[in-house]
């Protein structure tokens, strides 16, 4: 039996060192780690582990320390209380064979990929209430194929099928473009992006325009004055072509009664 006195207790358990105390007799059992823990196994893959995770709370998962994983972080927040939770992540360079490729599904068909990643949980989605999940594309890749920044999203595979995941650019440094995603569970993943627009450019050539200069000429019209004697003389020679042209036509008048009278004695004529 104990006494009223408290006694120090110290526990070793896997990845870290917890001590606890008991009083009056009293027990509190210690499940650890309470912060999740991190090992790498080679640059590309990792996994992190969790002692005890209560309800309601959010816990991060930190896989930086694994420098070509591109993974940094993963925040879960637990719908139950959970123990023992371990989450394994895997870059790798292609899919397994019975998953097909996002390309034209998810991105189009000018679309590239930069990395596949496996990634796996103890617990099941169910007492999981929500994942973050932050990751970094290398400024270098996305400069090399010409891929737009505000097209990187993250893919999921589930059921099936692949399906975008809601993705947004967090920051940037000289080296990377840091985004995050929320993630309805765990599963097979890909980063993607689409190639920027093509940009239209419009030529302009310009063609020389000759503006013809004309010259105009002023001409001043002088009035013409007309003398006495001009009037005069025009005025004479219209009473000359009149008197002409009436003597031409009594002339015809007086033929013509000529011929008139004699062609009537020629009928008296031969009457008698």
């Amino acid at each position: 039996m104990f006494s009223s006195s408290e006694y120090g207790v110290k526990l070793t358990v896997t990845s870290t060192t917890t001590t606890t105390t008991i009083s009056q007799g009293v027990s509190y059992p210690v499940i650890g780690p309470i912060r999740p823990s991190t090992t790498v196994i080679s640059s590309m893959k990792a996994f992190s582990y969790l002692g005890s995770a209560k309800a309601g709370e959010s816990y991060i998962f930190n896989f930086s320390r694994a420098s070509d994983l591109m993974i940094r972080e993963i925040e879960v927040r637990f719908a139950s209380n959970t123990s023992g939770t371990r989450i394994d992540v895997e870059r790798v360079d292609s899919l397994p064979s019975e998953v097909p490729s996002p390309i034209g599904i998810v991105a189009s068909s000018e679309g590239l990929v930069f990395s596949y990643f496996i990634i796996n949980c103890s617990v099941p989605n169910e007492n999981i209430s929500s994942i973050r999940l932050v990751f970094d594309v290398p400024r270098s890749w996305l400069e090399e194929n010409g891929i737009d920044p505000s097209t990187i999203t993250l893919a999921r595979f589930s059921g099936g099928i692949w399906t975008r995941v809601s993705t947004r650019l967090i920051g940037a440094d000289e080296r990377y473009y840091r985004f995050e995603a929320t993630i309805p569970g765990f599963s097979v993943f890909a980063i993607l992006g689409d190639k920027f627009a093509p940009t239209t450019t419009i030529e302009f050539t310009t063609i020389p325009t000759t503006i013809p200069t004309t010259i105009y000429e002023t001409t001043t019209v002088y009035p013409v004055t007309t003398t006495i004697e001009e009037e005069r003389f025009r005025e004479e020679e219209r009473l000359i072509n009149i008197i002409m042209i009436l003597t031409i036509v009594i002339a015809v008048i007086l033929v013509a009664a000529f011929l008139l009278i004699i062609k009537r004695e020629r009928k008296a004529a031969e009457s008698a």
